[in-house]
């Protein structure tokens, strides 16, 4: 958890409009189990807070998704049957419908 709270505070200090997002973790549970496999470094970075934005004016730049997008994107995934997030975890988007894993 120290190490992610030191990577947070030297992004924050990078970027003018820094908005750290707090910590909802009632999601968590139900991500884990979608992704059986979820890192230690992704439930404590989570656990930490609920994404990020820089607020850069390319608004999906510098954008961590919050554990609610995440909630959101599983279910317009598994509604189309779509089966990339069964297996990878998304963690930013570009806005034309590509993530970050």
């Amino acid at each position: 958890m120290d190490q992610i709270k030191a990577d947070i505070s030297k992004l924050a200090a990078y970027f003018e409009n820094f908005e750290l997002r707090p910590p909802n973790t009632n999601p968590i549970e139900e991500l884990k189990k979608q992704y059986k496999n979820m890192s230690e470094e992704v439930i404590a970075f989570y656990t930490y807070c609920n994404g990020f934005d820089a607020h850069l004016e390319d608004s999906f730049d510098c954008n961590i998704l919050s554990l609610e997008d995440h909630l959101y994107y599983l279910k317009e995934m598994n509604s189309e049957e779509f089966t990339l997030f069964n297996t990878l975890f998304p963690i930013r988007e570009d806005g034309s419908g590509n993530f970050d894993c």
